[in-house]
């Protein structure tokens, strides 16, 4: 996977399953701009390699540092910094600040600089149809362990499945599939307290489609009503969560019950539905628009979040492309809306997406960490709209390939990838988003990523 002298790291994983701690010690290296060393599968090695020759630097745990005493002392006395960390092989989480002194301190005493081009091409060299297999595999374990009709169910387990399985020809994950939804719908109470409880919905309005089933279409719609009208401000508008108490308009809401709307709105030709969709778009735009492009994470009428939260820009636009995939054919106003939206969030999105390949925590901020699932989100609604039609740009093509690119970089760990940012809540605290603790990502959201991309770019692997 790497070749001689382009390798500044070897971490040996002490497990198959990574630690916390290893997730966060991986993500920081590569944050730094270091080349880790990879296994023959793209994964950070649980053996010591063959050829350790051009390592700058070795981190490994006490049980590795004593099975390869003499091969470490070959290194060190070639001119490699080898380093012993106990908190490799501990289960309980070091602080993130103690961890990044570790890693700064790696890096000033091994004399690395970041070089971001040499990660991009150890990214590039991961395949890109083991990589989509291998994740496709891992969501096929995964499903059986969904039971909430939540925003994730629909975005990291049944969208990811639905694409994947028609791009790879996957009968046993288009199954799983299915299985999932009927026992959501038979088991697993759907209260709609809150928008995001209706992301899932969709999938069961596109069963109603399929099977002509009226009861999937009534479950859908008392739902979507029954929420609509809980978490409606006096103004018209939804807020995310009625009983947070806020009356912030999140992004987040355009992905969360806005895509099931307009779903809604087709099937049953009620322009009401769409009417809503509308209103909720224009007025979160309105409230959470910013001069460079990507809106603010949520607003209101006397303002709004003091920053541009990278995962809250991927939201917005998982909305407004899946908003625009429920349209009719008679919807072209709402559809050149839209896509004007798409347009202006892109200018933004061009002049700061970072030389690896990444967009940040907070996209404005330079100092802040780049963002995994950010990156997949914009990465992979950007490639629809090029293979869609609803975007033609080569500079918008350049960036989804330097993006997923990217994204590889940040999948050493077996069915992990490193770097993401957890969820939030709304805050006027600029420090809060900053801080906001980063782990492992979605390797769904991951996959979904890497099928859009390889459907938009016209690169058709051979399935193995």
């Amino acid at each position: 996977m790497t070749t001689e002298n382009s390798i500044d790291v070897l971490v040996i994983a002490p497990t198959a399953q990574p630690t916390p701690n290893l997730v966060c010690f991986a993500r920081l290296l590569l944050e730094k701009g270091a080349v880790l060393s990879r296994d023959a599968r793209g994964y950070l090695p649980r053996t010591f390699p063959r050829n350790a020759a051009g390592m700058r630097a070795v981190a490994v745990g006490p049980t590795h540092a004593h099975k390869y005493r003499a091969k470490l002392q070959a290194l060190k006395r070639g001119g490699a910094l080898v380093l012993v960390y106990d908190f490799l092989e501990q289960d309980e989480p070091v602080p993130e600040a103690s961890m990044r002194n570790s890693v700064e301190r790696l890096c000033l005493n091994a004399r690395l600089k970041p070089r971001y081009a040499e990660a991009l091409k150890a990214g590039r060299l991961i395949p890109d149809a083991w990589l989509l297999r291998r994740l496709a595999d891992n969501l096929a374990k995964a499903m059986p362990l969904l039971h909430e009709w939540k925003d994730y169910g629909c975005y990291s387990y049944w969208q990811p499945a639905r694409a994947a399985a028609e791009y790879l020809g996957d009968r046993k994950l288009a199954k799983l599939l299915e299985t999932s939804i009927t026992y959501h719908l038979e088991n697993v109470p759907n209260n709609v307290d809150s928008t995001d409880s209706l992301a899932m919905l969709r999938h069961v309005l596109h069963r109603h489609e399929r099977t002509e089933d009226v009861a999937l279409l009534d479950y859908a719609r008392s739902r979507v009503d029954s929420c609509l009208t809980v978490n409606a401000d006096p103004a018209g508008y939804i807020i995310q969560r009625a009983s947070y108490g806020d009356r912030w308009v999140w992004g987040e809401t355009l992905s969360m019950s806005m895509p099931a709307t307009a779903c809604l709105a087709r099937i049953t030709g009620n322009r009401q539905y769409l009417d809503r969709v509308m209103r909720q778009v224009r007025q979160t735009h309105a409230y959470c628009k910013s001069p460079l492009g990507p809106w603010f994470h949520a607003g209101r009428p006397d303002g709004h979040t003091p920053v541009i939260w990278g995962r809250g820009v991927g939201w917005v636009l998982l909305g407004l492309s899946g908003i625009l995939e429920e349209l009719g054919p008679d919807d072209r106003e709402q559809r050149i809306y839209l896509v004007g939206l798409l347009k202006e969030i892109l200018t933004g999105l061009l002049k700061t997406q970072d030389r690896a390949g990444f967009w940040r925590n907070v996209i404005d901020n330079d100092e802040s960490r780049p963002e995994a699932t950010a990156t997949c989100m914009i990465a992979q609604v950007y490639a629809r709209a090029l293979r869609l039609g609803w975007i033609r740009s080569q500079r918008a093509e350049s960036m989804v390939r330097k993006a997923w690119n990217a994204i590889k970089t940040f999948f050493v760990l077996e069915d992990h990838m490193v770097g993401g940012c957890g969820g939030t809540a709304a805050s006027l605290s600029r420090n809060y988003y900053l801080s906001r603790p980063h782990g492992q990502s979605s390797s769904g959201m991951v996959l979904q990523t890497g099928v859009e991309v390889m459907r938009a770019l016209g690169d058709t692997p051979e399935w193995h």
